[in-house]
This record gives C-alpha cells, structure tokens and sequence, in this order.
C-alpha cells in the first residue's frame, strides 16, 4: 500500500484485520509509519518512504467514495482497546483537535487561526487540548504543501499552559513513532474535532464522539459521514459547512 492515508485506513487496514481473523493473512507491505495501523500482522514490511495519491489500493473498498461499504471482507481492527494506556493522560480530560491547511489557490482546507483560538478559548478551561497537525517531518505524506497559519505561535503565545502540539509532545516521546503516539492519544479521549481528510476517518475509529469541519469533498456527495463513518468503532459521526457549526455542536456536547 502506498495510498493515501485516508485510502488506507478505509480499504486496506480493515481488509488485513478481517484477513488475519480469517487466518488468510500472510503479510503487510505498506508506507513508513503504519505498524501501528497492522499491529496484528505476524509479518509486516514499512517498504515505501512515501505516499502517493495515484496509488489505489488492492481491496475491496479501494474507491473509497460510496454510498456504502462492502463489508464482506471488512473488519475495522480495535484500535481503541489495543492503544489504550496510561501514558498519555493529563489532570483534565483530553479534547483532541485535529486539522490541516491547504491553500491551492481556490478554497482553502482547514481551520484557520482565528477559529482555532476561538476553540482553544472556550474549551481549554474543561479540557487539555491536543492540537493534532502533524509536520511533514513527522508522517509519510504525499504531495500536499503545508501552508504556515500561525497556529503553532497561538499555541505558544496564548495557550502554553492548556493546548499542546502534538509536534512537540512527539520531540518528549521519541520511543515511539508519530503514528503510534497518536493512536495512544486518540484512544484515551472520547472527543474529537476534526477536518475532512484523513484524520476525520482516523479519529472516527476510536469511538466517543467526532466532528467534523467538511464543507467541500466527495464525503459529502456520496453521504459517507452519514451513511459509514460510525462503521469504524460505533463513534457517533456529526459534520458541519462552518466552524461556527462545529463550535455550536461541540459546545453542547462536551461542556
């Protein structure tokens, strides 16, 4: 597999586990990073330094944009029970926001500065925050720019004490790999704020509660937050058009 993420969370993670529960699965080959994602795999080769948006996977969901799954050979691994741990805790509860930033000069993609503060102003004061967008140097990525928004300056400037970037947390944990720290900390919390894209599906298999900022994409053609994205781990799905919407839902369902 060197598919995108989101490709590979949705067709190939789930194909392995149901192949290995079925005792057919004779191994993995995937992108740097994805051990965690194929914890359950005997024999597991990280080949790939790269991913490519070209690649399609080989499996029965490789066109992920459907109304609905196939779920004959399709099982979503426990990610939430095998990740779960004591390591990645704080004195509050955790409240993980997810986002990205892509400007290809007609819509930008993401959550920008100024909502981000918005967020981290109402609800650091019950939660610790992890804010979860990832440095290149740190993940397997294809193509896609990463656009600066100032947003790791927010952090530090406004939010030392209640928002921690997960880029940071990572320099403090490097006996672990970003993926696997991530999954860890996706699985201690039950609430996640998250954007169209490959962390919306990650954070959708650790259960809780996840929304999602979506205003454009083939996820909302086809209704797969509606129809699908609880089929990971029986989280309860809600997306919105606006951060406005998103804070609306977040407020009344975590404070």
């Amino acid at each position: 597999n060197q598919t995108e993420f989101g490709y590979e969370l949705i067709a190939c993670a789930p194909f392995a586990y149901w192949l290995w529960e079925n005792n057919k699965l004779s191994g993995v080959k995937s992108c740097k990073d994805t051990k965690c994602l194929y914890y359950f795999a005997d024999n597991h080769e990280e080949f790939y330094e790269s991913r490519s948006e070209l690649n399609k996977p080989h499996a029965p969901n490789a066109y992920i944009h459907r109304h609905d799954l196939d779920l004959q050979m399709w099982k979503p691994p426990p990610y939430k029970d095998y990740f779960k741990n004591s390591r990645f805790t704080w004195s509050k509860p955790v409240l993980v926001v997810c986002n990205k930033f892509k400007d290809d000069g007609r819509n930008k993609i993401g959550i920008e500065t100024e909502s981000l503060k918005r967020i981290f102003s109402i609800f650091s004061k019950k939660y610790t925050i992890v804010y979860n967008r990832p440095l290149h140097k740190n993940i397997t990525h294809d193509d896609a720019g990463q656009v600066p928004i100032g947003d790791f300056e927010l952090i530090r400037t406004h939010f030392p004490d209640d928002v921690i970037d997960i880029n940071e947390l990572y320099e403090e944990n490097k006996d672990l790999t970003f993926n696997t720290m991530q999954m860890m900390i996706l699985a201690n919390t039950d609430r996640f704020i998250s954007c169209q894209g490959g962390t919306s599906i990650l954070c959708s298999f650790f259960k809780g509660e996840n929304i999602i900022y979506a205003y454009e994409g083939k996820e909302l053609q086809c209704g797969s937050y509606d129809r699908w994205y609880n089929k990971f781990s029986g989280a309860k799905i809600s997306h919105f058009p606006t951060v406005e919407g998103v804070i609306e839902k977040a407020s009344k369902s975590f404070l």
